[in-house]
């Protein structure tokens, strides 16, 4: 992952530099950037904007296969969202859909806000027609976030392949 960050930083033509982990293990950007990592057995991406342009970047990559446990499931998902997944066709492995859009909301989220934002903090509303899905934030998160403005809103990407499921998002600027 962090090979893929250098590339991607070399892309936007910043010198060479290191990528380190944070505390919490999140990526250190240099100044000016924003980027996400993500990793998966066999597939490895990084994202990076210019902080100027874009806000936040967040995505994810989970195997297509990946089960989760009953106990994981009640964890991730609301009851809500769990039923939406079960209206949807069957060909596609939505738990990991699911999953996966909300580790990215989480990634969106913790660069501009600072705190965490538990799985059950953002409702989430996925389109197969279109590929996108939609998280709204919990009123109880926004109005506890510690800075102005926080993203009540994080509409992103998936796709699925035979193995690997991705999701990626964007915030813009103010």
């Amino acid at each position: 992952g962090r090979v893929c960050a250098r590339r991607a930083l070399a892309g936007l033509g910043v010198p060479p530099v290191a990528v380190p982990a944070a505390p919490d293990r999140a990526p250190v950007w240099p100044p000016g950037v924003v980027g996400t990592i993500t990793h998966t057995p066999g597939y490895c991406a990084a994202a990076v904007a210019r902080a100027d342009q874009i806000r936040s970047v967040g995505m994810d990559a989970e195997l297509r296969d990946r089960e989760l446990a009953p106990g994981v499931r009640r964890l991730v998902g609301l009851p809500e969202e769990w039923a939406d997944c079960a209206r949807l066709p069957a060909t596609v492995p939505w738990a990991a859909v699911l999953f996966s859009a909300k580790e990215t909301i989480y990634k969106v989220w913790h660069p501009v806000v600072g705190t965490w934002l538990g799985f059950h903090d953002a409702r989430v509303e996925l389109d197969p027609d279109s590929g996108l899905f939609t998280a709204r934030i919990s009123p109880a998160r926004l109005d506890a976030a510690p800075v102005p403005d926080p993203p009540a809103t994080v509409t992103g990407r998936f796709a699925v392949d035979a193995d690997v499921v991705r999701t990626a998002a964007i915030l813009l600027p103010r």
